[in-house]
């Protein structure tokens, strides 16, 4: 629930021009935490600060530091291969199937 309010918000934000120019100027993170509640508030969605910034971290968790390349996998998987490819692979590699 609390993921979809933040999207909620986040969609807010970027389709507002001014918004965003005042989040940029920001410098301090529970600033731009207690700002991003404010507009929440403005949308009717009660969320709090920790909330933000749980998702906040959640987000930066998932993201490949700055600079790094893409291992041989995670590129075949952008490039088209996908899902299906990586899954067949691993089966084929491991025996499990069997191409004659």
């Amino acid at each position: 629930m609390i993921s979809q309010q933040i999207e909620t918000i986040h969609t807010s934000i970027a389709q507002d021009p001014a918004l965003r120019q005042r989040l940029d100027k920001v410098a301090d993170k529970e600033a731009y935490f207690d700002l991003v509640v404010e507009v929440g508030k403005s949308k009717g969605i009660a969320i709090s600060a920790a909330d933000v910034k749980n998702a906040t971290d959640a987000v930066s968790a998932n993201r490949a530091p700055a600079g790094s390349e893409l291992s041989d996998q995670q590129l075949e998987s952008v490039a088209g291969g996908g899902f299906f490819s990586q899954w067949y692979y691993d089966r084929y590699t491991s025996g499990l199937v069997k191409c004659s």
